[in-house]
């Protein structure tokens, strides 16, 4: 299976302060959380070497693996909207990094097209995918139920969303698609 490099995987520390005077090269050891899921950053990531994973867990210690990342691939760039860290980042052999500070980040936007594009391509893709993702989980019978019934996926994932449309015969006022609901303002593009 193929896979898209960062248009920054040809760079070396070198040609990366360059474009980021701001950032720094920083190593990792195996098992090293980079980034915690919750927390409050300021910063994104090249993987100059190594393998980490990206994961969401829970505190019982359940965890969902949501995507492996190798070197020249680069993670963070949610920190552009200024929110927590949707994920926690946590390296799968010793890695190096290199960090780049928000602040040279929106400089690297502006002065990179290449970069920018690659960027907004890959955030298109994730967008997609987590829609197909959450109507795969919402509307289809994994557990051997018809979509809506008691018990369901659909029920429950809509339930959990807090969408109050679901009636308790298990159908949905089709005055306001429930994907709407759920996903918001994504749905509709």
């Amino acid at each position: 299976m193929s896979r898209a490099i960062g248009p920054l995987a040809s760079f070396d520390e070198s040609a990366l302060r360059e474009l980021a005077p701001r950032g720094a090269a920083r190593s990792f050891p195996k098992n090293a959380v980079i980034i915690n899921e919750g927390d409050q950053t300021d910063s994104l990531y090249i993987l100059l070497s190594g393998r980490a994973k990206a994961f969401v867990s829970e505190e019982d210690g359940r965890e969902v693996v949501l995507s492996t990342i190798r070197e020249g691939d680069y993670f963070g760039e949610l920190v552009l909207d200024g929110g927590p860290r949707s994920a926690s980042i946590m390296t799968l052999e010793p890695c190096r990094c290199f960090v780049i500070p928000l602040g040279d980040i929106e400089g690297l936007l502006e002065r990179n097209p290449l970069f920018a594009g690659h960027l907004i391509h890959m955030l298109i893709g994730r967008v997609r995918s987590l829609v197909k993702k959450v109507g795969d989980l919402a509307l289809k019978d994994v557990y051997g139920l018809a979509p809506g019934r008691r018990g369901g996926v659909s029920r429950t994932g809509l339930s959990l969303a807090g969408d109050n449309r679901v009636h308790s015969a298990g159908k949905i006022n089709k005055k306001q698609p429930a994907r709407h609901a759920f996903l918001g303002d994504t749905a509709t593009s």
